[in-house]
């Protein structure tokens, strides 16, 4: 393939990562894609070079593992009916692989997959330390946000990739002002439900018969109904109707 200037775009290659014995992953043929070669010279470099990937660095899938992935990917069902079993590279092995490769397409693109990698080591990383807060605030105390983050997120939200989602953000952010606690978005989210994937009426007597008849056990009933009293649904109610109309 003939090769050009790489610029891929983080986010597709994120889409790419998958985790895989409890490893984060890139499967052989989407690391071939982003290096601009075929699968199967990727792989022939690879039995090249069996001393440079050892275990934490590639591995192959088992049938099971691919009839998984086959089932999950969409854009791999082409090996679905092949014999042929897939690799899946770590980080470091798809580092490795472009090494191997030695063209300027893989240097260049293995610099966007480590960033991709790390990028999605932080998310992992943010969303634990979020939900420890969140398991350490009391119900109604607010979400406070680390404010070290917000010039990424600004970036984020100002970039070429959050354009299709950036009115749906807003929304969301619409919603849930003054609602920042856990309580306040679990209110937001029980009364939501409610309304739209079950069809109960949007008046406070319609939500209370819904709390009453809470799927996921009585006790997950119980506590709702305790918690969730006529003053407060009937605020998630008039913030909810308008956003709705």
């Amino acid at each position: 393939m003939k090769e050009t200037g790489a610029i891929i775009p983080i986010g597709s290659i994120q889409k790419r990562i998958l985790e895989i014995r409890g490893v984060k992953t890139i499967v052989d043929a989407d690391l071939a894609k982003f290096y601009g070669v075929e699968t199967k010279r990727l792989n022939e470099q690879v039995r090249r070079n069996p001393e440079r990937f050892p275990d934490d660095f590639m591995f192959q899938l088992t049938k099971e593992e691919k009839a998984e992935l086959v089932a999950k990917c969409d854009h791999l069902s082409n090996i679905k009916y092949s014999s042929y079993l897939p690799y899946a590279f770590t980080e470091h092995g798809a580092i490795m692989a472009a090494s191997v490769l030695n063209t300027k397409r893989a240097a260049e693109v293995s610099v966007f997959v480590v960033r991709a990698f790390i990028v999605l080591r932080q998310s992992v990383q943010e969303y634990t330390e979020i939900m420890q807060r969140l398991a350490d605030a009391g119900p109604a105390d607010p979400i406070r946000f680390d404010d070290s983050k917000k010039e990424y997120l600004q970036q984020y939200l100002d970039g070429h990739e959050c354009a299709p989602y950036r009115k749906a953000l807003q929304n969301a952010c619409d919603m849930i002002d003054g609602f920042q606690s856990p309580l306040g978005l679990e209110l937001l989210a029980t009364v939501d439900w409610l309304i739209k994937e079950n069809e109960y009426p949007a008046t406070i007597d319609g939500i209370r018969q819904g709390l009453q008849h809470w799927p996921e056990s009585k006790s997950a009933a119980e506590r709702k109904q305790r918690i969730l009293d006529d003053r407060l649904i009937d605020l998630a109610l008039k913030r909810l109707l308008p956003l709705s109309s």
